[in-house]
């Protein structure tokens, strides 16, 4: 069963090593995410009320970002890599 999955690991990394636009959105979106909402929304006195006292906005948005990077790299991985169906349709 380890084993299995040690393969099944070594496979979605060279996979994912090989696909330049599933690297994209995994590493890069992220980044450039972070860096617009810290431009736009970053800078002095631009803070956000929370729970424990007011924070950052920009460090507001960086949870929700580190999500995102997480879910796009899971739903890379996770995607059927089957090729689609030629169609039976004569024209």
């Amino acid at each position: 069963m380890i084993k299995m999955a040690l393969h099944l690991s070594g496979y979605d990394l060279r996979a994912f090593v090989r696909n330049r636009q599933s690297q994209f959105f995994t590493l890069a979106m992220p980044v450039l995410f972070l860096v617009i909402f810290a431009s736009v929304f970053g800078g002095s006195g631009h803070t956000t009320q929370v729970a424990g006292g007011p924070i950052s906005t920009s460090v507001y948005y960086v949870p929700g970002i580190i999500a995102l990077g997480a879910i796009a790299a899971m739903a890379v991985s996770t995607r059927p890599a089957a090729p689609p169906r030629p169609s039976r349709s004569p024209w």
